[in-house]
């Protein structure tokens, strides 16, 4: 049945059913009790990750014409917060009410996609993505020529973040390339990741192992792999390489990682491929001593979470926007350098990394955020 009348609270969260809002949504009922409505886009009952409790969770097919039915019901609320966005969303964007504050929860694709592709893929991750041959080698180039000027969605996203007042994310150089584009945009600071609802405190850590990589988080392309995997080969690495590219497939690409890890490597490279379970993941990662995330963007924040706490040695791209907070947070990473050297780590510089995580990214550590959408709203 569709909803013809029903009121939505003071502030308005439109969000997929994605890993993390269950943990958000407990938090803001936490937080601001009763203030919230939570609408869920592109989503069926049973919802796949949202579980929690509270009737002011609605799914947004149940609106009389969607987002256009939505648009109608907001003159009673006071913002709205746009956990990532879509183009799909610009005419709903363009009819919300003057008096709305919107915010804007930086999730990653949502942002960078307003800018230039090839910035975040390294020269051989990106051929990987087209076919071999003439053709696909032709299709690479023109992509890649094409991809250094803004196209009509990039233009649209930055429509989108240019009606934005503020942005959330953790990330401040997030946060510094939603500004080059919206000039007056604010900032707020929130991370999704709480210890509480991620066990991160029941991470444990064993023995430095130098002999095991774990290399990436998907099969991406802005995972950079093929960099990766060639200066590996380049220093002669003598270790296994742990690889997962069970999710985010991009054919032709998976096909160049997985022949060129077997190249390379042979037996030492393994590529996961088909999902497991958590604890079977998990400890796979358990066994490595060395996590590397070769993205040049917010990307793997999860799995980098987890590696601190379990006292990793990880490793991150120089231009990856995360650096900046990591250094502001005390934490010790590293760049591919080390991996020439494999020297056991200090002890204690990874015993201090798990502290900081702990520290850092826990629900409280989110209070400041909530009480300022608070009062915003009031």
């Amino acid at each position: 049945m569709k909803c013809h009348d029903t009121a939505l609270k003071e502030i308005v969260h439109l969000m997929p059913d994605e890993k993390f809002l269950d943990y958000f949504i407990k938090m803001s009922e936490h937080y601001l009790p009763g203030r919230s409505s939570y609408i869920i886009t592109g989503a069926v009952k049973p919802l796949k990750f949202i579980k929690s409790e509270t009737e002011s969770i609605r799914l947004l097919s149940d609106f009389e014409d969607g987002l256009s039915g939505l648009c109608k019901l907001l003159e009673g609320s006071r913002l709205i917060v746009f956990h990532s966005f879509t183009t799909e969303m610009l005419p709903f964007i363009r009819r919300i009410p003057a008096h709305l504050k919107k915010h804007w929860l930086f999730w990653g694709f949502d942002g960078y996609a307003a800018m230039p592709y090839p910035r975040y893929l390294g020269w051989h991750s990106d051929r990987a993505r087209f076919p071999p041959g003439l053709s696909g080698l032709l299709k690479f180039f023109v992509s890649r020529g094409a991809g250094r000027f803004l196209n009509a969605h990039q233009k649209e996203v930055r429509e989108i973040i240019q009606s934005m007042d503020y942005c959330i994310t953790w990330v401040y150089d997030d946060y510094l390339l939603a500004r080059s584009i919206n000039p007056r945009i604010k900032y707020l600071n929130f991370s999704y990741y709480a210890a509480e609802f991620m066990g991160f405190a029941d991470i444990g850590s064993v023995a430095f192992n130098p002999n095991r990589l774990f290399l990436g988080n998907s099969a991406s392309p802005t995972n950079n792999h093929l960099e990766a995997l060639s200066y590996l080969h380049k220093i002669r690495y003598p270790g296994e390489i742990i690889c997962p590219l069970s999710y985010a497939d991009h054919g032709c690409y998976v096909a160049e990682v997985l022949a060129t890890g077997a190249r390379y490597f042979g037996a030492r490279f393994r590529a996961l491929k088909d999902f497991m379970p958590l604890q079977e993941y998990q400890s796979l990662v358990d066994s490595c001593g060395l996590v590397w995330m070769n993205h040049k963007r917010q990307q793997a924040a999860g799995n980098l979470f987890a590696g601190f706490v379990a006292q990793k040695v990880i490793i991150t791209d120089e231009s990856n926007p995360m650096n900046t907070t990591f250094k502001e947070w005390g934490l010790h990473f590293y760049t591919k350098d080390v991996l020439s050297e494999l020297q056991a780590p200090e002890a204690l510089k990874l015993a201090e990394n798990r502290r900081i995580i702990l520290e850092k990214v826990r629900m409280g550590a989110n209070a400041p955020f909530f009480e300022a959408l608070g009062n915003m709203s009031i």
